[in-house]
């Protein structure tokens, strides 16, 4: 041993041992560090859709509207006309009645006709009475319906108007005073036909 040196280190002698870290009670309580979400990969891109043309809009049609005021007037006239048609009925009917009762000996003493042929007038006067206030309540019951706007009501307004304009069409070929009144009467049925076929409705307007 050498004079200036240090003391020999002794080569038995352990060395110290190396001591860890001590952690303190809070970071051993901490929880481990939490690993980051994964990154979601991005939505697939949509491919291009083609352009098509808009489909052309459908043509509008007009609104109808109610029962329109000439079709209303033409449902009065045919209740008008109904009730006097049934008036004029049943008064046949009663003639035709009195005609085949109580006519027997008058048409004998004046015309020569027997009493079975009296009979049979009277029973075909009052027939054709009853066929005319059959005929009337027809008119009584389309004008309602006309004035209720029921489509039943504006057909049977057509059909009883075209064969009654027919009917007083042919009465034209009569006297003056037949003709006038044949003619008014079929102007009237003129009207309710027109009407009831191209007036039925109200237009509707479009607001700008």
């Amino acid at each position: 041993m050498t004079e200036g040196s240090g003391p020999a280190q002794d080569p038995t002698t352990p060395e110290p041992a190396q001591t860890e870290p001590v952690m303190s009670p809070a970071e051993s309580a901490s929880p481990p560090p939490m690993a980051p979400p994964p990154i979601a990969p991005p939505p697939p891109i949509a491919p291009p859709v083609a352009w098509s043309a808009p489909a052309p809009a459908a043509a509008a049609t007009p609104a109808s509207g109610g029962r329109s005021t000439l079709a209303a007037v033409a449902g009065i006239l045919m209740l008008v006309l109904g009730v006097l048609g049934a008036i004029i009925g049943i008064l046949i009917v009663l003639g035709g009645a009195i005609l085949g009762s109580l006519g027997f000996q008058f048409l004998q003493d004046n015309s020569n006709v027997p009493g079975t042929a009296a009979g049979f007038i009277g029973g075909f006067v009052a027939f054709v009475g009853i066929i005319v206030v059959l005929y009337s309540i027809a008119y009584i019951v389309g004008g309602i319906g006309v004035l209720r706007t029921r489509e039943w009501g504006r057909v049977m307004g057509i059909v009883l108007g075209i064969i009654s304009g027919l009917v007083w069409l042919a009465g034209l070929s009569g006297d003056r005073g037949g003709v006038i009144f044949a003619l008014v009467m079929l102007l009237v049925h003129v009207y309710i036909v027109v009407v009831l076929a191209i007036r039925w409705r109200e237009p509707v307007r479009a607001f700008a």
